[in-house]
This record gives structure tokens, C-alpha cells and sequence, in this order.
């Protein structure tokens, strides 16, 4: 995951917009077209699409808690 896209404000994906709620998925789509991470300014977070992205990211060892 070399490449980091940030947000477009014209982008589809507006997770607060009402178009949004009631129909998500052309926003995802887009966001996995548009690349494979994104940075999310507004909510100061990575946006990760793509499934295997994903997964690979939950199974890492290196991202998780450590619980006592």
C-alpha cells in the first residue's frame, strides 16, 4: 500500500450526506477505484476499500492491542 489518495471534496463518498445513507455503494466503488488508501481529512482517518486490503491489515500483528 505505497500510494495514499486524499480525499476529493467532489468524490461521492460523503459518509454524512443523506445521498450517501441511502445508497453507499457508487461511493465505495469510487473510493476503490480511485486507489487502494485514502486519507479522510474531515474525519482525520485512513480509508481503506478493497477487502484484501482490509484483511491484510486485520491480521497484522503489528496494528492490533497487545491485552494483558
Amino acid at each position: 500500500m505505497s500510494e495514499a489518495l486524499a480525499f476529493d471534496p467532489s468524490s461521492a463518498f460523503d459518509p454524512w450526506s443523506p445521498e450517501f445513507a441511502a445508497d453507499p455503494y457508487p461511493g465505495y466503488a469510487e473510493l476503490r477505484e480511485r486507489g487502494r488508501v485514502h486519507w479522510f481529512a474531515p474525519s482525520r482517518q485512513w480509508l481503506v476499500p478493497r477487502y484484501d486490503d482490509v484483511r491484510a491489515l486485520l491480521r497484522d500483528r503489528r496494528l492490533g492491542r497487545t491485552y494483558l
